[in-house]
Order: C-alpha cells, then structure tokens, then sequence
C-alpha cells in the first residue's frame, strides 16, 4: 500500500552499480555495496565498493569507500 504522503526528499551518491542497501543497528547510517561489475566488451570496469551515508541531523555526508583485496 503506498501512502499519498510519501514523497522523494534527497539522493545520495554511491558507486558503480549499488547493490545491497541496508541501514545501521541504531539507524545513524545507510551502507551500500556497490557491485562494480564490467560492461559487456570489459571497456568499463570499476572497482567495487562501499557507500557509507551518515544520515543522523546535521550529517548529510555520503562516503565512498573502495574495497580493497575483497575476500570474494
């Protein structure tokens, strides 16, 4: 059931290809996986990564944090 209320309030930026969102135990921060995957001809290939946005009032701060030696 979508409420007549709800409405877009901002957007964030995140790397190549957001994945898997979710929000932090005490709700202070969203974190984004970034899939990073290749096109099809292998011409673009960005690194995976994660996106850290700290969403407590006063904070509108969005933090791009490349994985290094992911363990996958």
């Amino acid at each position: 059931m979508l409420y007549a209320s709800v409405k877009f309030i901002t957007a964030y930026r995140a790397g190549a290809l957001p994945d898997m969102v979710t929000f932090s135990p005490n709700g202070n921060c969203i974190f984004s996986a970034n899939e990073g995957e290749p096109n099809d001809n292998y011409t673009l290939d960005p690194e995976g990564s994660i996106t850290i946005v700290d969403i407590r009032p006063g904070f509108p701060t969005s933090t791009l944090a490349p994985l290094i030696n992911p363990l996958f």
